[in-house]
C-alpha cells in the first residue's frame, strides 16, 4: 500500500489521446503523524496522570477510514503509531509516527481516525479488534487483575496537517482512598473492600455516531479489595492510605468496607454508598475521618430509700 501511494503522489502522470497531452497537478507526499494529550487527571498509582502521556513506552494505535466512502472501508486499520522522544513525561507536541509511514490520501479526501493509547506491554492483555468501521471492542478482561488505563480517542473528518491531534479520555473511574484519625497512632487502617464491584468485561467505542459512544459489558462482579494495601497507622492529617487507586469501569457506586484495628481490636465500617454512578473519566475520592471515642466512666450514688418502719419491734431489757 505505501509504495502504491508513494507512487501516485510524487509522479507526474502524463495523458496522450488524439495527438494531445495534459499533465495532471502531483501532489506531495504528505507522512500522517500524531500528536496525543490525555483528559486530565490527578496524580495516583496505576493510571496516566497529567495532560500528556507519560513516555515513549505508550503506543498509539490507529485506524483511519475516508470520510463518507461507500461502502465503508478503512484507509488503513490497525496501525501503530510511535515516538522518538525520550522526555518522561511526553511534551504536548511529540510527533507519533508509523513505521512504514502512513500518507494522506491523494486528492485531499478527509479521514476519520479511532486511536487507543496504552503501555506495549498491555495490548495482549486489551487484544482490540476492529470491527465494522469505526468501532473497537476490547477482549474480555479483568480490570481488577490487570489495573490497565486505557485510553481512547478519535479525529473525524480531519484533513492534510502537519501532525494531528488526538485528545484521549478515560475508559475507566478511579478511586482513591485517605484517612485521619482525631489521635495519631491509635488507630490502623488494615483493609478496604468494595462490594460486589463489576471488574471484568469488554469495553467498545463506537465512533460511528456524530458524537463518540462507549460502553462496558460486565461479565463478573464479586468483593474486592483495593490492590499493594498494607497496614496504614492514620495520622492527624488526611493523607492518602497505604495502598494503590483503583481503577473501575463505569458502574453504579458500591458500598465501600474499611477494616481497622484500635489496641489490636478489629473494627469494620461500611459506607452505604449513594445511588450514582462511577463514571468513566473522573476520579472519586473517599475520606475516613475516623473518631478515636476513649471509654471514660463518672461516678454518681443514689442515697439509701428511707421508708417508714416496718413495724414496731420491742427489744427486751437485759
Amino acid at each position: 500500500m505505501r509504495k502504491r501511494i508513494t507512487f501516485l503522489a510524487t509522479m507526474a502522470i502524463a495523458l496522450v489521446a488524439c495527438n494531445k497531452s495534459e499533465t495532471l497537478v502531483t501532489e506531495s507526499a504528505d507522512e500522517i503523524s500524531f500528536k496525543a494529550v490525555s483528559s486530565v487527571a490527578t496524580k495516583a498509582n496505576p493510571e496516566v496522570t497529567g495532560t500528556t502521556l507519560p513516555s515513549k513506552d505508550y503506543i498509539l494505535y490507529v485506524t483511519a477510514a475516508r470520510v463518507g466512502a461507500s461502502p465503508a472501508a478503512y484507509f488503513f486499520g490497525e496501525t501503530q503509531f510511535v515516538t522518538a522522544s525520550t522526555a518522561t513525561p511526553l511534551a504536548a507536541d511529540d510527533q507519533f509516527k508509523a513505521d512504514p509511514a502512513q500518507y494522506w490520501p491523494v486528492g485531499g479526501a478527509s479521514l476519520d481516525f479511532l486511536a487507543i493509547a496504552c503501555k506495549s506491554a498491555d495490548k495482549t492483555t486489551l487484544s482490540p479488534t476492529w470491527t465494522p468501521v469505526g468501532v473497537m471492542t476490547t477482549a474480555s478482561w479483568d480490570t481488577w487483575t490487570n489495573q490497565i488505563d486505557l485510553l481512547y480517542a478519535s479525529n473525524n473528518g480531519a484533513s492534510k496537517a502537519t501532525t494531528t491531534a488526538l485528545e484521549f479520555k478515560h475508559a475507566q473511574a478511579l478511586l482513591a482512598f485517605q484517612a485521619q484519625a482525631s489521635v495519631a497512632g491509635q488507630i490502623t487502617i488494615k483493609n478496604i473492600e468494595i462490594e460486589d464491584l463489576e471488574h471484568t468485561g469488554t469495553f467498545t467505542v463506537n465512533n460511528t455516531r456524530n458524537i463518540i459512544q462507549t460502553a462496558w459489558d460486565i461479565t463478573a462482579s464479586g468483593k474486592k479489595a483495593v490492590k499493594g494495601m498494607s497496614d496504614y497507622v492514620v495520622t492527624t492529617s488526611m493523607a492518602n492510605v497505604s495502598c494503590d487507586n483503583l481503577l473501575v469501569p463505569q458502574q453504579g457506586k458500591k458500598n465501600i468496607t474499611v477494616t481497622y484495628s484500635i489496641a489490636g481490636n478489629e473494627y469494620q465500617y461500611t459506607l452505604n454508598n449513594e445511588r450514582t454512578t462511577w463514571e468513566a473519566g473522573k476520579k472519586y475520592v473517599y475520606q475516613f475521618n475516623i473518631t478515636l471515642t476513649e471509654i471514660v466512666f463518672t461516678e454518681s450514688v443514689s442515697d439509701w430509700d428511707t421508708t417508714s418502719p416496718a413495724g414496731n419491734i420491742e427489744v427486751p431489757v437485759i
